[in-house]
C-alpha cells in the first residue's frame, strides 16, 4: 500500500486557474499532472523539457552593464526596509509617467 504525502505548491491564480483547465481538458486532475512530472523527474533524472532562460535585448544589456558600472563606482541606491523600496520606486514610477 502506498502512503502518500501533501505537498503545497506557489502559483499565481492566473497559472493555476489555466493549468487546472488544461488538466480537466486532457482528463486529469492537477494532482495527477504534478505526480507525472515527478515521476518523469525521477525517471530520467532531469527536467523533461528544456529550460532556458529569456534573451535579452540589447538595450536591456546595456542598461544592466550601466548599473554594473554605477555600482562599481559607488553611485547606487540602497535602501533598508522593503517599504523604502517600494517607496522609491512609486516616486521613480510616477515621475516616468509624467515625462
Amino acid at each position: 500500500m502506498s502512503i502518500s504525502n501533501q505537498t503545497t505548491i506557489r502559483l499565481s491564480p492566473d497559472i493555476k486557474s489555466e493549468f487546472a483547465k488544461t488538466c480537466a481538458d486532457l482528463g486529469m486532475s492537477v494532482s495527477t499532472a504534478i505526480n507525472l512530472f515527478a515521476k518523469a523527474v525521477v525517471r530520467e533524472q532531469r527536467i523533461p523539457f528544456e529550460v532556458k532562460t529569456e534573451k535579452l535585448d540589447a538595450a536591456t544589456l546595456a542598461v544592466l552593464e550601466q548599473r554594473k558600472e554605477d555600482i562599481k563606482n559607488g553611485k547606487c541606491i540602497t535602501f533598508n526596509t522593503v517599504k523604502e523600496l517600494k517607496e522609491y520606486d512609486k516616486r521613480h514610477r510616477n515621475a516616468q509617467n509624467n515625462i
